[in-house]
């Protein structure tokens, strides 16, 4: 799994325990969490602007005149890569369901 997804799913999860008042992270560590995928974005956006640097390097020295024959324009949202496969399932102990709230369950499942 990836860094980006396993931080959006960290930060979905202590949102959803801020929300319903079962804080088990602060804010600081929230403000943490989100710096931290920026800054995975942020390194994402670095890598593309240095390949298109790179593919302007090269095509400064092609003497065609269409370089875009050599292009292919990729759809990235195919590639969305899924975290979990097939079915998944919860066992909570019974004095733990009977401490939480549906409302929180509910959200915490969707979530995932």
């Amino acid at each position: 799994m990836n860094t980006k997804r396993i931080l959006q799913l960290r930060l979905r999860k202590a949102i959803i325990s801020n929300r319903f008042g079962k804080a088990e992270t602060s804010g600081y560590d929230l403000l943490l969490l989100i710096k931290q995928l920026l800054e995975v974005d942020f390194e994402i956006l670095h890598i593309r602007q240095d390949l298109y640097l790179s593919l302007i390097a090269m095509f400064r020295h092609y003497n065609g005149s269409d370089p875009e024959r050599f292009l292919k324009k990729v759809d990235f949202s195919s590639y969305k890569q899924k975290t979990y496969f097939g079915e998944r399932y919860l066992y909570i102990w019974s004095r733990d369901f009977n401490r939480v709230e549906n409302d929180y369950l509910l959200e915490l499942l969707l979530s995932r």
